[in-house]
């Protein structure tokens, strides 16, 4: 699995399908944004939410190849996406990134690692989750 952020311009959008509002920063619980956060019937709580809620300047995607023993190596394909502000913590990394593998050996797939660039609160995360110069509170 590997994961990245990569800037998006910040647009809050209508989503007729979930009837929620998409751009907004949604919350993380356990490093996993909380789905639908952003639906409301309220004018009220939507004025409110473009008042005080941060934009997504940035997203964050995942990506998932499967490793096989053909020659010619399967692309890639999107696990998740999601708009963030990019104030988030390593734990909240390790976190989704348990969450990630655990929900995977549910299915019965197997992850074998998590790779990124060297954005430094990934690079925590991975020293944290291997005990490599740094340790988990």
């Amino acid at each position: 699995a590997a994961e990245d952020c990569t800037a998006v311009i910040k647009k809050i959008s209508y989503d007729s399908f979930t009837n929620s509002f998409v751009g907004l920063v949604p919350p993380l619980n356990d490093g996993i944004p909380t789905t639908l956060h952003y639906q409301t019937d309220s004018f009220k709580k939507l004025r409110e939410w473009f008042s005080n809620e941060d934009r997504s300047h940035l997203i964050n995607i995942h990506m998932i190849q499967p490793i096989t023993n053909m020659q010619i190596a399967p692309n890639p394909f999107l696990l998740s996406a999601f708009g963030t502000n990019n104030k988030y913590e390593a734990i909240d990394i390790i976190r989704r990134w348990i969450w990630i593998f655990e929900q995977s050996s549910l299915q019965d797939i197997r992850i074998v690692g998590f790779s990124t660039d060297g954005d430094p609160k990934y690079m925590r995360a991975m020293r944290l989750v291997t005990g490599f110069f740094a340790s988990l509170p």
